[in-house]
């Protein structure tokens, strides 16, 4: 076998260790292209003198546990929760005990009438992918991997949903918005504010977007989700 053949099948299996098989299928490439070498060479150099958020075995857990295929919903988040919360899906809580101000804002525009585990793995399982644009943050330091090139990364994730006959898009705040110009017509995209408790009044809460997915889901006989 040759060389590149060789290299070829090594960066798959990488691909597919990190991301899961259906995801590997549309962004395996991704792994060879100098950008990641990039964002994986200071992740390896920022651990070493900081902490950094998620845990490495967490940092791709939005592609493996929604996989490519079962995706229905995108939930577009900005970096991981910087206080160490963080578990690899947009806005979800790994603390059992530790609910988000814009976290705990989403479940009340949600309507829960009694307090459901702050882990958001129920959603990813039932084809939410929660996916932030940057998906490492050094702690305490909010927004401080956003040039360290994942945004590369996670706009070729968006634009490979593209493919897809049909996606729900929840674009809340400005940051997420930006992204709207890459999805294509024949998907659905619901835009609100964010739901940090500084701009959860100027539209998200009340916005009815939940709601709204599952009644579509229904008038078009498929299964709802179960938020």
């Amino acid at each position: 076998m040759s060389h590149t053949a060789t290299d070829m099948i090594n960066t798959r299996n990488i691909a597919v260790d990190t991301i899961g098989e259906s995801w590997a299928q549309h962004l395996g490439s991704e792994f060879t292209k100098p950008y990641m070498g990039v964002v994986s060479a200071t992740l390896k150099r920022e651990r070493l003198t900081h902490t950094i958020y998620p845990e490495q075995q967490d940092v791709f857990n939005a592609y493996l546990h929604t996989p490519y295929d079962k995706v229905r919903v995108v939930i577009l988040g900005q970096d991981p929760y910087h206080n160490g919360a963080a578990d690899g899906l947009a806005f979800s809580s790994k603390r059992p005990n530790f609910i988000p101000q814009s976290l705990r804002n989403i479940f009340k525009e949600i309507g829960y009438d009694a307090v459901k585990s702050p882990s958001l793995y129920r959603w990813a399982e039932q084809g939410v992918l929660l996916l932030n644009t940057c998906l490492t943050v050094r702690k305490g330091l909010a927004h401080s991997h956003s040039k360290i090139g994942w945004q590369e990364f996670t706009f070729k994730t968006i634009q490979s949903l593209n493919d897809k006959k049909h996606v729900i898009f929840m674009l809340w705040g400005a940051h997420a918005q930006k992204y709207d110009e890459y999805i294509a017509p024949k998907h659905t995209v619901l835009k609100c504010s964010h739901p940090s408790p500084f701009s959860a009044h100027r539209g998200f809460l009340g916005s009815g977007h939940f709601k709204w997915i599952n009644d579509y889901y229904k008038s078009t006989n498929q299964p709802t989700i179960d938020w």
